[in-house]
């Protein structure tokens, strides 16, 4: 399990969340909405827990991609990915969004 969160800050997936919606809202192509995003994630402080929280990221990576562009995984949109990941990766994996 990975560890806490830096107190006051979003999860990293919440972060992702939010700067794909805002990546989205200016048009930007995934790959670029993706790189940006991960580059700006404020991670945790313990190495361990930020690896985890990466290649969680990481390995999700196609449903973000699926949510972003509307299409395939997640057709909610962003919206679908609220609780994705939110609290400790971990912990669970929703799979409705991946239905």
């Amino acid at each position: 399990m990975a560890g806490p969160q830096r107190i006051g800050l979003p999860t990293p997936a919440a972060q992702m969340r939010e700067a794909l919606e805002r990546q989205r809202m200016n048009d930007l192509p995934f790959a670029l909405a993706w790189k940006r995003g991960f580059e700006r994630i404020k991670w945790p402080e313990e190495k361990m827990a930020r690896d985890e929280w990466k290649s969680t990221l990481i390995s999700s990576k196609p449903v973000w991609e699926a949510s972003y562009s509307r299409t395939g995984a997640a057709p909610r949109g962003l919206s679908g990915l609220t609780n994705l990941f939110i609290t400790e990766p971990s912990e669970h994996f929703p799979t409705e969004v991946l239905a």
